[in-house]
């Protein structure tokens, strides 16, 4: 059926791409957002798909589109729906309608196993993959490959579809001028998780342990995972900031998190596995006999 999207309206897909990062060649989520009126689209690349890059992805769009799109079409990803229900009811995830209550736009779930009622972005998915990421590319970050794919995007808006007179940047301002306002408050992309510490004050989130200081080891703890950072809160205050990971079965410790248990074990400074290969500033090197 020919349709006849209105403006500032948009679809969201996510698919899968190979590139090479730091020079290991991995699958990333590619996340392709798109406003059928305009034919514009912008595309994010993250390590995989889950609830803080499926935010992040949304956040960085609005930011390219200029604007909020009023409505967006879906499929039935578990990032946002719990339970499908009957006819188009859904049961929505909590922090799903917190994205979705910061920027005030409004949903649409397609049937199941109907991802064609979102077609316009479907197709976009390797068109994208075809066209931007073959042969593989090679980049140092995530950050480089989505400055790039930011730059591909910009470049597409001078094209003209066939049978309109003005290129995509122009309909885009159609676009913009139906979206609603980027709320002036930022929107923290994450995923909020309850654990509690272990004897080692390690904490485990996404199956990757991070280190808090040991006075509160078997302590009850909220980690907050974002897409570069995760954070460790315990009763009220912020006690540990990491970098994130997204490999698995890894230990990462921050050595001054042990140091007050060394006071009591000195013995154990040897061997102890979070001072292993700690770069500490000169004034912390020994003298040298003569010196």
């Amino acid at each position: 059926m020919p349709l006849a999207p209105p403006p500032g309206e948009a679809q969201t897909d996510f698919g899968e791409v190979v590139v090479e990062i730091a020079g290991t060649r991995v699958k990333a989520a590619l996340a392709v957002m798109s406003l059928p009126y305009s034919d514009v689209f912008f595309v994010s690349a993250f390590p995989r798909e889950c609830t803080e890059t499926f935010q992040a992805a949304h956040d960085n769009s609005f930011e390219f589109f200029g604007g909020v799109p009023t409505k967006f079409a879906y499929d039935n990803t578990t990032v946002a729906v719990k339970k499908v229900l009957e006819g188009p009811n859904r049961e929505l995830t909590t922090e799903f309608l917190r994205l979705e209550s910061h920027f005030l736009f409004t949903h649409r779930f397609c049937r199941v196993v109907r991802g064609n009622e979102k077609g316009h972005v479907e197709s976009l998915v390797g068109y994208h993959r075809r066209n931007f990421l073959v042969p593989v590319p090679s980049f140092e970050s995530f950050a480089e490959l989505n400055a790039y794919l930011a730059r591909r995007c910009e470049n597409e808006l001078d094209r003209t579809l066939r049978g309109y007179a003005e290129p995509k940047r122009t309909r885009l301002e159609t676009d913009r001028a139906a979206m609603l306002p980027i709320p002036k408050t930022t929107f923290e992309s994450r995923k909020v998780s309850y654990a509690r510490a272990n004897s080692l004050s390690l904490v485990r989130f996404d199956r990757n342990d991070y280190s808090v200081p040991t006075a509160y080891a078997h302590s009850h703890v909220v980690v907050i995972g974002g897409v570069e950072t995760v954070k460790i809160v315990a009763e009220g205050h912020l006690v540990a900031t990491h970098a994130r990971s997204w490999e698995r079965a890894q230990t990462f410790y921050e050595p001054v998190h042990y140091l007050a248990l060394l006071e009591r074990k000195p013995g154990a400074l040897d061997a102890a596995r979070p001072l292993e290969d700690w770069q500490l500033p000169a004034c912390f090197w020994p003298f040298e006999p003569g010196n």
